[in-house]
């Protein structure tokens, strides 16, 4: 069964300091994805690192790319268990190489926008 259902969880999780976790659904079992934060920065090269908004928002604005990233890897059985509250739950972790290798290309051009936002609010 192919993944489908593909959402950005913006908060209440243990995984923000590393990354952006993005959750799919395998018919009715959950899957987590990890797009790991340093992954992000090395890819776009953001000098000074990015925030948790700005992660949240790369990934939102490129999630169909990460979509068939985060498939593609759990497809290949790439993937491991994950014990969280009381489940577990099948879980794949996004790396650099993972992007580099898909040939995705992905846009930050959200984060421009996402920039000027907050240096001239409204």
């Amino acid at each position: 069964m192919a993944l489908a259902d593909f959402m950005v969880i913006r908060d209440g999780h243990d995984f923000q300091l590393e990354g952006t976790l993005v959750r799919a659904l395998d018919g009715r079992q959950t899957v987590l994805a990890l797009i790991h934060r340093a992954a992000l920065e090395d890819h776009f090269r953001v000098p000074g690192g990015l925030t948790l908004e700005e992660r949240n928002l790369l990934v939102d604005r490129n999630l169909a790319a990460f979509e068939r990233i985060i498939a593609a890897k759990y497809e290949r059985g790439e993937r491991s268990m994950l014990p969280r509250f009381g489940h577990d739950y099948s879980f794949v972790q996004v790396t650099l190489e993972d992007i580099e290798r898909s040939g995705e290309a992905l846009t930050d051009s959200v984060l421009a926008m996402a920039r000027a936002a907050r240096w001239n609010p409204a």
